[in-house]
């Protein structure tokens, strides 16, 4: 059903735990599966300077969580907050049923919500 990449990071993602000296962080949740992560970022001046996830989910949503937290490490917080759904299903590249969206966008989401946030 999914691609080996997406397994693969379904048990071994990339920035998972704790992120020491984070100033930014927020819990998504995803009622529909239970999808349930925490994204600590560091911002400094502006850039992603580091990021991680934490918490459990379908092997959708890790694997978008691990390709994501990847992914913006040392963008413009600006770039970042332009990012859509069109950019992580490229980096998952994979076809994806409407029902699973939530899902995948989850991490993007909660990410985007942390930079949005007043620390």
């Amino acid at each position: 059903m999914y691609k080996e990449h997406i397994l693969e990071l379904w048990k071994h993602p990339e920035n998972y735990g704790k992120l020491e000296g984070a100033n930014q962080e927020r819990h998504g949740f995803n009622q529909g599966c239970g999808d349930d992560i925490t994204i600590q970022l560091i911002e400094k001046d502006g850039v992603i300077a580091d990021v991680r996830f934490s918490g459990k989910g379908c092997a959708l949503c890790m694997a978008s969580a691990s390709m994501a937290t990847e992914r913006i490490k040392g963008m413009k917080k600006e770039a970042v907050l332009e990012l859509g759904s069109k950019d992580i299903l490229d980096l998952l590249e994979i076809d994806v049923h409407p029902a699973r969206l939530k899902c995948i966008l989850l991490p993007l989401e909660t990410i985007q919500k942390a930079l949005r946030e007043e620390n």
